[in-house]
C-alpha cells in the first residue's frame, strides 16, 4: 500500500461527498454574504473584528466555489492548477483567520479593545502572508520532489495531489 492509497474513498463514497458539497457550499457563499452585507452597511459592525470577520467570510467563499467545482475541472489543467492555488492560499487563510478572530476576542474580553486593535498590522500579516508562505513551500517541494504536478485531483476537489500525499497535512494542519 503506498500513501495514496492510505486514504482513498470508493468512487459511490467521493460521489456522496461530492453531492453534499454541492449542496453545503451554496448555503456558505449565501450565509458569508450576509456577513459582507453586515459589515458593509451596519456601521457597528465596521470595526476591526467585523473586517476580520470579511476577510474570513472571502476565504470561504473562494474555498466553497472550489468545493462546488470539485473534479469537473481536471481536464483543463491549467484551469485546475489556478483553482488548486486558490484553494490552497484561501484554504489556509481561512484558518488563519479564524484564529485572528479568536485571539481578537481573546484580547479584547480579558484586556482591552484598544489593545487588541495595536495588533491589526500583525493580524493583516499573520492573516495574509502565512497563506502565502505555504503556497509558495507547495511549489518550492513540487520543484525539489519532481513527482509531476503539485496540484492535481484531491479527491473531491483540484488541490495537492496524490502525488504529494504528506503535504496536504504539512501544508494545512499546522496553520489550524
Amino acid at each position: 500500500m503506498n500513501d495514496s492509497d492510505s486514504y482513498s474513498f470508493k468512487t459511490p463514497e467521493v460521489d456522496t461527498i461530492r453531492l453534499i458539497m454541492r449542496i453545503i457550499c451554496p448555503l456558505a457563499i449565501l450565509s458569508n454574504c450576509g456577513v459582507l452585507y453586515c459589515v458593509a452597511f451596519i456601521k457597528s459592525k465596521q470595526t476591526h473584528l467585523g473586517v476580520l470577520q470579511v476577510y474570513l467570510s472571502i476565504a470561504d467563499i473562494v474555498v466553497s466555489i472550489s468545493l462546488i467545482l470539485g473534479t469537473s475541472i481536471l481536464d483543463r489543467e491549467a484551469l485546475c492548477t489556478v483553482v488548486g492555488v486558490l484553494t490552497n492560499y484561501f484554504l489556509n487563510a481561512s484558518s488563519c483567520f479564524s484564529f485572528l478572530v479568536a485571539v481578537y476576542a481573546y484580547l479584547t474580553v480579558l484586556y482591552d479593545m484598544s489593545l487588541a486593535d495595536q495588533y491589526w498590522w500583525a493580524y493583516n500579516l499573520y492573516g495574509w502572508c502565512m497563506p502565502f508562505a505555504s503556497t509558495v513551500v507547495m511549489f518550492t517541494v513540487q520543484g525539489l520532489v519532481r513527482k509531476g504536478n503539485v496540484i492535481g485531483d484531491s479527491l473531491y476537489f483540484c488541490w495537492i495531489s496524490p502525488e504529494y500525499p504528506r503535504l496536504r497535512f504539512v501544508l494545512y494542519y499546522p496553520l489550524l
